[in-house]
C-alpha cells in the first residue's frame, strides 16, 4: 500500500496460510516485471489465489488489484473483490503467469 495508509488487521484471521496460484495481467507488460522508472504507471492484475482456513479447508479466490509505480515500486491502487472482464474478444491482450 502506499505511505501512510493505515488498516486494521481482521481478527480474528479467516485464513493461515495464502498462496498464489496465478497472476493474469491485462496489458502488453509482461506480469512481474520492475516498475518502470516515471511515476503513474499503472497495471491491472487478476490474481488467483488459494486461502486455508485453521482446519486446513482450501477456498479459492480471485481478486482484481491495480498497481500504480511509485518511486520504482508498485503500490496497490484498488483490490475488486470479483474479476476484470476483458474488453476485447476472446480474452485477447491478457497475459497469464503460472507460479
Amino acid at each position: 500500500m502506499s505511505p501512510g495508509t493505515a488498516l486494521a488487521a481482521v481478527s480474528p484471521a479467516p485464513y493461515t496460510q495464502v498462496e498464489v496460484a496465478r497472476l493474469a495481467e491485462v496489458g502488453t507488460n509482461d506480469p512481474g516485471s520492475a516498475p518502470p522508472q516515471s511515476d503513474g504507471a499503472r497495471r491491472q492484475l487478476l490474481v488467483d489465489i488459494t486461502a486455508s482456513d485453521t482446519g486446513g479447508q482450501k477456498r479459492p479466490l480471485t481478486y482484481a488489484i491495480t498497481i500504480t509505480a511509485r518511486d520504482g515500486r508498485w503500490e496497490i491502487a484498488s483490490v475488486e473483490g470479483a474479476p476484470v472482464l476483458s474488453n476485447e474478444p476472446d480474452g485477447a491482450g491478457t497475459k497469464e503467469s503460472t507460479q
